[in-house]
């Protein structure tokens, strides 16, 4: 195999021309083009993600499953523009299952693809696979961001009305604790000591009128 820039070069060249004789729907000379690919190793993803496209046009889907799944295994970042013609596979040939179980897999083994396969379902408004919900459920409610606009923030405010003039620290816990999502506190308004998973302890200096503000997730 060449290496370098010239040979990414020419593979991507070569990709170019196999895409451009793909949608004229010039299958063979598509062909043609792509073995000339493998000239570095990106050429050889590319090449293989096009080979599986033809593949799945000739319905032969199990080909194409095969080729879409090793560019994902060579190449994360293919996902998401692997992820939706390979549940269209699966769902051709009524196996999503199978595909809910390699991904189980493919997570299992490296946990931060969880996040590609959500994006890339979000994306791809790809709802038909429980892994992959699965995925965007755990992605959503993981980011405080995302699982406020789902959820929605929860808000807790108070005001010192009589203070009798004296400083002191006000701790409120949130129950049951483990109904809330780690790490989503978040104070608004208010001099926070201490932030526990479950609790906010404030200073008061003791002053009718003093407020604090803090927002929290729901699980």
């Amino acid at each position: 195999m060449l290496s370098g820039t010239k040979s990414n070069q020419v593979a991507h060249y070569y990709c170019e021309l196999a895409e451009a004789a793909r949608a004229r729907g010039d299958r063979e000379l598509a062909r043609s083009y792509l073995k000339n690919t493998i000239r570095s190793e990106t050429g050889q993803l590319r090449g293989a993600l096009i080979r599986a496209g033809i593949a799945q046009e000739e319905r032969e889907i199990t080909q194409a499953i095969a080729l879409y799944e090793q560019v994902i295994e060579k190449e994360h970042t293919f996902i998401t523009e692997v992820l939706p013609p390979l549940v269209e596979c699966y769902r051709t040939i009524d196996k999503l299952p199978y595909l809910d179980a390699k991904i189980e897999n493919w997570v299992a083994a490296d946990p931060t693809l969880r996040r590609d396969f959500a994006y890339a379902a979000i994306i791809a408004n790809l709802t038909s696979s429980d892994a992959l919900n699965a995925c965007v459920e755990s992605f959503v409610l993981g980011n405080p961001v995302l699982a406020s606009l789902v959820n929605g923030e929860n808000r807790i405010e108070a005001v010192l009305v009589e203070s009798a003039g004296k400083a002191g620290l006000w701790r409120i816990d949130l129950t049951p604790s483990d109904a809330i999502v780690e790490g989503s506190l978040r104070v608004i308004s208010g001099e926070a000591l201490l932030l526990g998973a479950s609790s906010a302890t404030f200073r008061l200096g003791g002053h009718d009128g003093e407020r604090i503000v803090f927002t929290f997730l729901k699980k």
